[in-house]
């Protein structure tokens, strides 16, 4: 019996404590990007995602009738903005690194990032005129009052932050 409790505890390897180790850092990042998320779009289910006040304001049906238009606009591929602004960093990244900075290469990415970026900004603007107009004068004003509403959570949330 002595001889049992003067026995050091058996270790655990190095390699398990890296496991768990990892898988705790692992578990705790997703807890965060959960968290986050709930924190940034929390609140009506569905109406948080977007930046844009006239966006959220419009209902589910009309928000997906003008992500349509805008795909349509784009030629109807998903990912195609996304790989052209992908590309586009690569160069802006490329001019970046460039010694001396090559500031013509510089201005021309970013002049393509802006047109890239305004096209789908024209396009979703068209498509949310054309929704408003085909609305009721009823729906015109609940989205008024949609908008305003978002609008006073707006400057409330402002004014909690001190801007």
């Amino acid at each position: 019996m002595a001889t049992e409790q003067n026995q050091p505890k058996p270790k655990l390897p190095a390699r398990i404590k890296v496991i768990l180790f990892a898988s705790l850092a692992l578990n705790l990042v997703i807890v965060g990007v959960v968290v986050g998320a709930i924190a940034r779009f929390g609140g009506e289910h569905g109406r948080g995602v977007h930046r844009d006040p006239m966006i959220r304001a419009l209902s589910l049906e009309d928000r997906r009738a003008v992500g349509r238009a805008v795909r349509e606009a784009q030629g109807g591929d998903r990912r195609a903005l996304g790989r052209a602004l992908g590309e586009v960093m690569d160069e802006i990244i490329g001019a970046l690194e460039a010694d001396p900075l090559d500031r013509a290469a510089l201005e021309a990415a970013m002049a393509r990032k802006s047109a890239l970026l305004r096209g789908r900004r024209d396009a979703g603007e068209a498509a949310i005129v054309e929704t408003i107009i085909r609305m009721s004068a009823q729906e015109r004003r609940a989205f008024a009052r949609q908008l305003k509403e978002g609008r006073e959570r707006w400057r409330g949330k402002a004014g909690q932050r001190g801007g």
